[in-house]
């Protein structure tokens, strides 16, 4: 084990010690909680009072079923618990009776070790998905992570969610399997029993930020300048109504056929997963937008190094013209014009639109994707659990208790008695429906499996327990050279090579148990035939190989996208050694299936293999050809064929030169710079970097772009001699996972379909040179951090993200989701109206996305009190679109109660996010741009004279222009102060600011000072 990190923590009154390490075992880093006061014999002996805890307590169902008894039971269980721990500990002492206690009580009346994770605040969210594997974790820094905790078995699981339920007065049962609501803590829990999910019983909890992103965070991160903040304060302290926009991100769009790599390494189209996770969506001018559950993608980070992020929002919206863009390498993508692709610009990554790209642009493309894999059990009643085809015995894969189980329910089935007893097989599908009849967890009982038969022959065949890499290469055999003929009871393979026809034989009899026959039929190739119903059965439900002629229609089973590399490797080996060619330009692999020539693509760069795609046509039909050149064919090695004459030939493989491909564009400028502060002369670098002084000067000018391996050779030989922060640089660009890749053509075309899709993915995993990630709720907390304590605040939301000062008058208020019953639902507009009645000075709304709320928040902004909210939109004038066209639809005449509007700008790159602008609202409903943020200095600078902000100022307050001004100092002092003495908890500024309006010349004084 090695450990990456290790810190400790308290939940309640237990200390809690976490460690994060590595084991060569697993391909997920460990989270392991230990609590290290507790010794395995001290264990033992509070594992014996919980046991008498339960004798000595009775409780009746009406204790347990009902709300409102719950403190009532909890009172009465802990009594008894400290009663018990003094009997067995008589000389214990207080602190250690409180720790004693807190921990049974965790362990007795509430959710265990869940418990004890929800005490960390790095974790942002808590997984479980069944009683066999163990509690994920999310990780704010680490991402996914697998705890040492497992619970004890489904019924745990069961137990913990109707506890979550009684607490917030649902039920969960198998009548009604779904669970979704808000704790009192704020954190969000989604529960849901089995057979819904079909693994077993699963619980979400989201966890609540109870650190929220502060004023100084923002200004520490440069996400505002310190006169934008101040002038922010100013409106805030004198009552400006301020909603916060931000970008919806819903121009950087692609077609719905665009191929998506997930995180678990499949490949999908965007529209099914964008469709499929489309849950209660929200309602743009043009489409709609959503939060999914766990779903993650690759993207890339800062350092330029692709890993796997999580994402945070789905898009669908209305598009009518796309460009179409293709690459030297083959690459094809249809995208939105607003779409951003990411350019080498002089050593920078540079964003830039689809529609401002040219051709002979290079674009950023992977070279290598950081895949480790997963191990893929094979279980039939997972993916083809209404099989009619293959037939089981019972006996052999029930226990008893299972088999009397079933036979309880007496299930009105003719053959259940011969099922049962194993005189007769039994399909697949019956035998699910059984199991499901009988609460008996199908998917536990598929992996039992390990012998099937077809119904009319006794013929039985080996079921493989896990996807290996023999298995996957005789999947990959059958892909290739492979027939399964379309009367369904052959195999088939034809190739002239004889040890690929031995090795596929003795594939057939290791794997499944089943003996070949090698002919060869007529003046025809040899050919290996196995005669097996069942085999053909597995092959064309559970393999996905295609009957008949397949080679158009034919891809790899997603078992195998998402299996270890080694398992991809045997693929891709036996795949090669049927459908490629290799000579001395390098090697050729040719299909008529587009969808599988994707996706080998795509598996070799898992290896860092980068390849290039066309088109051929071969006697009227149209091939897919994929090619490797030049160091990528020394890369294959690490693959290699099976086929010896094709081994031979690659092992003869000599790579000659540079490859002109693989260049690294537009660093002329950077080169010029870097070579200058060279310590020593151009002819001991060029003899270092084994490069003639003609190509030095060439990639010095720009007149010529390095490759990829000619600048690696030159930072090799640099060797930190010459400017370290420029070779800082040069060693980034080395070290990234990027290919840099030619645009040939653009091509503006009609979206037939009409829609387009977007992900917008989550912050990456790691803490960038920038600091922190936020979002537009993450603005409205810091925002209220200028609060003044003597005034009434009440914020309304759906899920609880708000987190103000301890010192201002506040009072928090989520919605509620109705019972079964359609009964006892709070929404938005409930609250809002509700808050108008709680004499409130500040309303504080989450989101505008309604009509009737935004309406009754407009009147209330004119009837006196100040509003925050946040909307999506690009920018101030998309806001005041959004407010006054459907679904908000607020009349234009309403605006003008708006005194501010804040932009937040997201770099898609980087994730880091900026003010963009700062705007006022004119009488006639207009926004004025105040501030605007300028990219080329990263800061947000002074843009147009105000027109109202600063008139309404002056004459609600009867400030003169100089004495806002000085105010506007004060506060930048003020504001100065807290980011140099690192003044991050929302309490303590909440103090600071305080003091500002109860006692400003103290505070002044006080800052001057200090």
């Amino acid at each position: 084990m090695a450990v990456i990190d290790t810190y400790g923590f308290y939940a309640g009154t237990i200390p809690v010690r976490i460690t994060i390490e590595s084991s060569p075992n697993e391909f997920i880093l460990i989270y392991k909680v230990s609590i290290s006061q507790i010794g395995s014999n001290t264990e033992v002996i509070l594992d014996k009072i919980r046991e008498e805890l339960v004798e000595k307590v009775r409780l009746d169902v009406g204790d347990i079923t009902d709300p409102k008894k719950l403190e009532y039971v909890r009172d009465k269980f802990q009594k008894t618990i400290v009663s018990l721990i003094r009997k067995y500990f008589p000389d214990i002492t207080g602190e250690t009776l409180e720790f004693f206690t807190t921990y049974l009580m965790h362990k007795s009346f509430g959710l265990g070790k869940i418990e004890l994770l929800m005490g960390d605040l790095s974790l942002e969210e808590i997984v479980i998905n069944n009683a066999e594997e163990p509690i994920w974790v999310y990780h704010h820094k680490y991402g996914w992570l697998k705890t040492n905790i497992l619970l004890k078995n489904e019924e745990i699981i069961k137990h913990y969610s109707s506890l979550i339920g009684r607490k917030v007065g649902r039920s969960i049962t198998l009548l009604t399997p779904l669970l979704d609501a808000s704790l009192e803590t704020g954190d969000r829990v989604n529960a849901t029993l089995f057979p819904v999910s079909t693994k077993g019983n699963t619980i979400t909890i989201r966890k609540f930020a109870t650190e929220p992103i502060t004023i100084t965070k923002f200004l520490q991160n440069r996400s505002l300048s310190l006169p934008a903040a101040a002038l922010i304060w100013l409106g805030v302290e004198y009552e400006f109504s301020t909603i916060i926009s931000g970008g919806t991100a819903t121009g950087k769009c692609v077609h719905e056929d665009t191929k998506i790599l997930l995180g678990d390494g499949s490949i999908r189209r965007i529209k099914d997963i964008v469709e499929e996770n489309l849950k209660e969506p929200t309602k743009t001018e043009d489409g709609w937008f959503s939060s999914p559950v766990n779903l993650e993608v690759y993207s890339m980070n800062e350092e330029r190094k692709i890993e796997k992020s999580k994402v945070k929002y789905i898009w669908k919206r209305k598009e009518e013209y796309l460009l179409k863009i293709k690459t030297r390498t083959g690459r094809e993508i249809l995208v939105t014009k607003e779409h951003p692709f990411f350019v080498m610009d002089n050593s920078n990554i540079k964003e830039i639109r689809a529609d401002n790209l040219k051709e002979e642009d290079y674009i950023c493309c992977a070279r290598e994707i950081p895949f480790i894999g997963k191990v893929n059990k094979i279980n039939l009643l997972h993916k083809i659990p209404n099989n009619k085809k293959l037939y089981v015995k019972i006996p052999e894969i029930l226990n008893e208790e299972e088999i009397q189980r079933i036979r309880d329910k007496k299930l009105k089935i003719i053959k259940i008695n011969e099922w049962l007893s194993g005189k007769r097989y039994i399909s697949l599908k019956n035998l699910t429906e059984i199991l499901v009849s009988s609460d008996i967890n199908p998917i536990k009982v598929g992996e039992r499996i390990r012998v099937v038969k077809p119904k009319s022959s006794s013929k039985k065949v080996s079921i493989p327990i896990v996807f290996t890499p023999e298995l996957s290469e005789l999947i990959g055999y059958i892909t290739g050279d492979g027939h399964i003929h379309k009367g369904g009871l052959v195999v088939s393979f034809t190739n002239s090579d004889p040890y690929l026809r031995k090795r596929i034989s003795n594939l057939f009899k290791n794997l499944f148990g089943l003996s070949s026959k090698d002919i060869k039929p007529g003046d025809r190739t040899e050919t290996v035939f196995v005669y097996s119903a069942a085999l053909v059965n597995l092959f064309t439900d559970y393999f996905e190989v295609q009957k008949g002629k397949k080679s158009n229609i034919v891809k790899a089973t997603t078992e195998i996208l998402t299996s270890k590399k080694e398992v991809q490797s045997s693929f891709i080996r036996a795949l090669f050694d049927c459908e490629s060619s290799i000579d001395s330009l390098g090697i050729e692999f040719s299909s008529s299936s587009k969808e599988l020539t994707e996706q080998v693509r795509n598996i070799l760069i898992r290896f860092g293999i980068v390849s290039h795609t066309g088109t051929k046509d071969i006697n009227g039909s149209t091939y897919r050809r994929l090619s490797l050149y030049g160091k990528n064919v020394i890369k294959y090695k690490q693959i290699g064929f099976n086929f010896i004459q094709k081994q031979k030939k690659l092992d003869r493989f000599i790579f000659k030169g540079h490859s002109n491909y693989d260049v690294i564009p537009n660093i002329g400028g950077f080169m010029q710079e870097l070579l200058n502060s060279y310590k020593y002369t151009t002819k001991v670098l060029c003899k270092k970097a084994n490069l003639s002084p003609r190509s030095l000067r060439w990639y010095r000018s720009g007149g010529r772009n390095p490759t990829f391996t000619s600048l690696l050779g030159i930072s090799l030989a640099l060797d930190g001699n010459c400017d370290p922060v420029l070779f800082k640089n040069l060693k980034r660009i080395v070290k990234s996972d990027l290919y840099y890749d030619e645009v040939l053509s653009i091509e503006k075309i009609k979206n037939e379909s009409g829609w387009v899709y977007d992900f917008t993915v989550k912050d990456n995993n790691f803490i960038t040179e920038d600091g922190i990630i936020a979002h537009n709720t993450s603005m409205l907390n810091a925002l209220g951090g200028f609060f003044p304590p003597n005034q009434r605040i009440i914020s309304v939301e759906d899920t609880r993200e708000i987190v103000l000062a301890k010192y201002l008058h506040w009072v928090p208020m989520v919605t509620r989701s109705p019972n079964i019953e359609g009964k006892g639902g709070i929404t938005m507009l409930d609250l809002i109206v509700n808050t108008l009645r709680m004499r409130p000075d500040r309303i504080v709304v989450g989101e505008i996305r309604r009509k009737q709320e935004a309406e009754t928040l407009f009147e209330a902004m004119h009837t006196g009190h100040s509003v925050y909210s946040t909307i999506h939109a690009n920018n101030a004038e998309e806001t005041v679109n959004r407010l006054t066209n459907p679904p908000i639809e607020v009349p234009k005449a309403l605006l003008p109660a708006i005194g501010m509007i804040l932009v937040m700008y997201r770099n898609r790159r980087t994730g880091i996010r900026r003010v963009f602008q700062l705007a006022e609202i004119t009488g006639t409903s207009e926004a004025n741009i105040l501030m605007q943020y300028d990219f080329t200095k990263d800061n947000i600078l002074s843009a147009n004279e105000s027109v109202k902000f600063m008139p309404n100022l002056e004459m609600q307050t009867g400030m003169t222009m100089n004495e806002i001004n000085n105010n506007l100092k004060d506060k930048i002092e003020v504001l100065k102060w807290l980011v140099k003495n690192n003044v991050i908890n929302v309490n303590d500024i909440g103090k600071a600011i305080a003091t500002y309006y109860t006692n400003k010349e103290g505070l002044m004084n006080f800052i001057t000072k200090n």
